[in-house]
């Protein structure tokens, strides 16, 4: 199962929308968002490749949205059934605020963009 998210930065505006997450039926391929500290956005990564490369730039200079380093005020819904992660990933997403690739500031919010896919 796959779905995507929006993110939305409430201190400088940026956004992205339709970030793919998951896997589908495609058990080689699980992606998830991350920051790509090269071309700075929020982009899908592949976790289940030997290395997790931006699908805009190709750099490998992503750190996924599940790391600590990323996340500020956790949040209180999480944006995913538990049944619907990695193990790779090792946090969910939820409503809470995380770290912005333009601005650096931790007002990053992510929410579910109501797309699923298999």
């Amino acid at each position: 199962m796959g779905g995507a998210v929006d993110a939305q930065c409430e201190i400088c505006g940026y956004e992205r929308r339709s970030v793919t997450v998951g896997c589908g039926f495609d058990p080689n391929h699980f992606w998830w968002p991350a920051l790509c500290r090269v071309c700075r956005e929020v982009v899908a990564v592949d976790v289940r490749a030997a290395a997790g490369v931006c699908e805009q730039c190709g750099s490998s200079d992503v750190v996924l949205y599940s790391d600590a380093s990323l996340r500020g005020e956790p949040g209180k819904r999480r944006l995913f059934p538990e049944w619907t992660l990695d193990a790779a990933v090792a946090a969910d997403l939820d409503d809470g605020s995380y770290l912005c690739p333009v601005c650096e500031k931790l007002g990053l919010r992510f929410g579910d963009a109501g797309l699923l896919w298999d």
